[in-house]
């Protein structure tokens, strides 16, 4: 009787111990590895021989490995009932990358059966998600806004919000176009990414301070994107009444005539619990708030003269024109005389 050394000189007991398996385990995973050598060097089926030609050392030890991992309930035989005959005997010298591999499965199913039993999962999720990177067509238009804030939970969202920029993000990034987040995600998705194809993006109930600090000439959003956003999407929603964000609103609007230059679409409106009177454009002059690239607009405004005050020639390519009045009272002749074309 023999007891048949492994690799590295460990014998087949030792390696039973070391990977909490049988011996007959052992001894059939040594065995499966040598029909395959034994195939590759000697089988004089042609088959065969043009099937292993294509294996390099790497791929073979890869597909051993591939086998051990799957081999979960394997029949189980006594080594020491091997035949004495060296003719017969098994070679069980190990190569070190299956030495390696075998360790490395052990210490996976240790972890999944004991600290993280999720593990497996978190896989085959990263997996599928390196699969989806690849097809653009899932990953052209990102809506974030479903990510609600759990006020039982606030540490949950964060943790979610933060698995999505630094696992999901960096795999699709260059497939994005379309951008929709909202005050939970926007500073998060804005700073850590990089979208050269996005051309289209949407706030979504914004508040007046995050819209002030990203919308204006400052902002490194706007440094990186200012040229490439074509349709932009914002909606204001925040219940302050305070007399100083009077001219807020007002602000970020003529901000974003001056600093998208290519912008073609613009959709500037406020939710249903802003508390304070819509955007005022009569006091802003056509020389300093006027665009020659935007033919869609879509606006809410204070009164009738803000909104004929848009069209006094400054948006020069516009050909549509959604508004929203939030009062209508009796025209200003000096506004009226300043729209072309204008019939009462």
């Amino acid at each position: 009787m023999k007891n048949s050394s492994g690799g590295n000189g460990l014998s087949q007991r030792t390696l039973a111990e070391r990977y909490n398996i049988s011996l007959g385990s052992v001894s059939n995973i040594l065995k499966r590895k040598e029909e395959y050598l034994h195939d590759y060097e000697t089988n004089q089926n042609q088959n065969v021989k043009r099937k292993f030609k294509s294996f390099d050392s790497v791929k073979l030890d890869q597909q051993v490995y591939e086998w051990f991992d799957s081999c979960e309930n394997i029949l189980v035989c006594d080594v020491n009932e091997q035949d004495d005959d060296d003719s017969n005997a098994v070679s069980t010298e190990i190569p070190p990358k299956i030495t390696e591999a075998m360790e490395m499965t052990q210490k996976l199913r240790l972890l999944a059966t004991t600290q993280y039993p999720q593990l497996h999962k978190l896989i085959r999720v990263n997996q599928k998600l390196d699969k989806l990177a690849q097809d653009s067509t899932f990953t052209r238009s990102v809506d974030l806004v479903t990510i609600s804030l759990n006020e039982d939970n606030e540490s949950r969202t964060n943790s979610i919000l933060d698995r999505f920029c630094f696992d999901i993000i960096p795999r699709i990034q260059y497939n994005i176009e379309c951008l929709t987040v909202g005050p939970l995600s926007t500073d998060r998705i804005l700073r850590i990414g990089n979208y050269p194809k996005l051309n289209k993006l949407i706030l979504v109930n914004l508040s007046l301070k995050m819209a002030s600090r990203i919308l204006n000439n400052g902002s490194s959003f706007i440094h990186i994107y200012k040229h490439q956003i074509s349709h932009l999407v914002v909606t204001i929603n925040d219940d302050i009444t305070a007399i100083r964000i009077k001219n807020v609103a007002t602000n970020i609007f003529a901000n974003i005539l001056a600093m998208f230059t290519n912008l073609i679409h613009l959709d500037f409106n406020f939710g249903d619990n802003f508390g304070y009177p819509p955007t005022s454009f009569i006091k802003l002059l056509s020389t300093t708030c006027h665009s020659s690239s935007i033919v869609h607009l879509n606006v809410t405004v204070r009164n009738f003269d803000d909104c004929l005050c848009l069209l006094d020639g400054r948006l020069s390519q516009l050909h549509t024109f959604i508004v929203k009045v939030d009062n209508i009272d009796d025209l200003s002749m000096s506004i009226r005389k300043k729209v072309k074309n204008f019939e009462s």
